[in-house]
């Protein structure tokens, strides 16, 4: 995710349409983490549920209405490196020309509330959006957005609960946390090391947000699941880029071909390790009975849906890691 927020510095076009819920929330600044005579960048609270949610509101300081970026992070450590601007890509995409916003979600760099994994946080992901769309220096009409891991289930999950449309990427996130519990619990035996240590950390961060297992609290897994919302998601007016990788140890490539096979509309496709198009399966997706299409990817990306799968491609890392970077560049930037 970092790569490619980098990569968008060199590009700033993106198109949406659509309005947000009223009333508009507001922000309100909390400390500015720099202004100079180019950008300004400013640590923000929003309300959210109820709750007061921290952010990052980063923009030009020039007169004129610029294109908004969302970064929606993973994990649940909070924004962390963002929040200081010597290393914050919200700073370089507000040089290039964005208005960045990225929030922290509930229970992260002092938010109210608790985490949710991809519940609560997709509010928080809405409402930070709506809290900017309606300032003087943002134009409505232009919104992007990025989503890996828990960043890119909450923005799939925004979605479904009527994120403003706009051009959104959603990065290997998961759709079915019963699934991904489960797949996490069976790597531990044949782990060691680093990889031990993080499935072991990942399953007990899930049991302890969630309450359990899928076994002792399903209802807590089913309200989190992205399957029982196809609906939603075939409603939505924008445009959608699900990416995911073959060699993905954390959350299972078959769970982004299980959402896009229970959705409406998609045109999928599957990267090889050599950069071609093959429409031949990834072998963990066979079951999806999904039509894999023949290369090359869209120049123009014409469509509305799109599910792309990369051989060679982990949790965010691996060979395919600057393809995928590209191919969302792309997306964003399609007329």
């Amino acid at each position: 995710m970092r790569i490619l927020a980098a990569a968008l510095v060199l590009v700033a076009a993106c198109g949406g349409d659509g309005v947000g819920p009223t009333p508009r929330p507001t922000f309100t600044t909390v400390r500015v983490m720099l202004a100079d005579a180019q950008v300004r960048a400013e640590v923000v609270r929003y309300p959210s549920d109820g709750l007061s949610v921290a952010g990052i509101v980063c923009r030009p300081v020039a007169p004129g209405k610029y294109p908004i970026l969302m970064l929606n992070h993973g994990g649940w450590g909070g924004l962390g490196g963002e929040l200081e601007p010597t290393t914050s890509s919200c700073v370089g995409l507000a040089r290039a020309g964005w208005v960045v916003i990225e929030p922290s979600y509930r229970g992260e760099d002092g938010s109210g509330g608790t985490i949710e994994l991809c519940l609560g946080e997709a509010t928080d992901i809405r409402l930070m959006l709506e809290a900017v769309v309606g300032e003087p220096f943002a134009d409505s009409t232009r919104v992007i957005g990025l989503g890996g891991s828990h960043g890119g289930c909450s923005t799939l999950r925004a979605i479904v609960d009527g994120l403003r449309p706009g051009r959104m990427v959603a990065v290997a996130g998961p759709t079915d946390w019963a699934h991904t519990y489960r797949a996490i619990v069976d790597s531990i035996p044949n782990a060691t090391g680093d990889r031990l240590g993080a499935f072991e950390f990942l399953s007990s961060e899930v049991r302890k947000y969630l309450g359990g297992t899928p076994d002792q609290v399903p209802a807590a897994y089913a309200l989190r699941s992205l399957l029982t919302r196809s609906a939603s998601l075939d409603r939505w007016r924008g445009k959608l880029l699900i990416q995911h990788g073959v060699d993905d140890e954390i959350v299972a490539v078959e769970e982004s071909c299980a959402l896009v096979a229970v959705a409406h509309g998609f045109t999928v496709y599957h990267v090889a390790g050599d950069g071609q198009v093959v429409t031949t399966p990834p072998a963990k997706c066979t079951a999806s009975g999904l039509t894999w299409s023949a290369g090359p990817l869209p120049s123009g990306w014409p469509g509305s849906r799109y599910l792309v799968i990369y051989d060679g491609l982990g949790h965010g890392t691996g060979q395919a890691a600057g393809r995928q970077t590209t191919d969302a560049l792309a997306f964003f930037t399609a007329p």
